[in-house]
């Protein structure tokens, strides 16, 4: 499981610190979900996410602060919160992800792979390469967007 960042997405912490045990609440409750059973997770800390109660929480996940390369089952991966801390390098990996703002879009097509955590849910079969995107629950897409709030 890769998640791309603001893990509490409804409590900005960036903008009200003061939201913390709020933060604290919700993110254990994710944790436990996100770790439950044989799988491997990663983390990317978004602008809304707390660092140090993240590392307090998490129990086997693995935590990216800016920006981190990895392989799993011969295909390499990048993943990040902000799309600009990818360096601008000419080996990229396989496939990156990255969430924060729609920015840039996902682009299945192309080498490298861009996976915006913000538009879909992405699944990929490790074994065979195929890509599956899914819809976010309704409603998801514009609460984080604050589309209700801004009447659009």
């Amino acid at each position: 499981i890769i998640h791309t960042g603001d893990l509490v997405d409804n409590l900005k912490l960036e903008i009200y610190p003061s939201k913390i045990e709020g933060y604290k609440h919700y993110l254990k409750k994710l944790i436990r979900i996100l770790e439950g059973g044989d799988r491997q997770i990663y983390y990317a800390i978004g602008n809304h996410d707390n660092l140090e109660v993240l590392k307090k929480y998490t129990i086997k996940g693995h935590i990216v602060e800016v920006y981190q390369e990895f392989e799993l089952h011969n295909l390499s991966f990048a993943m990040t919160h902000d799309i600009a801390s990818i360096p601008s390098a000419t080996q990229l990996p396989d496939l990156i992800f990255f969430g924060h703002n729609l920015e840039k879009a996902s682009n299945y097509a192309n080498h490298p792979k861009y996976f915006n955590g913000i538009e879909k849910i992405t699944l990929i079969n490790l074994m065979t390469g195929e890509i599956h995107t899914f819809d976010y629950p309704i409603g998801t897409k514009e609460s984080r967007l604050n589309i209700y709030r801004k009447r659009l």
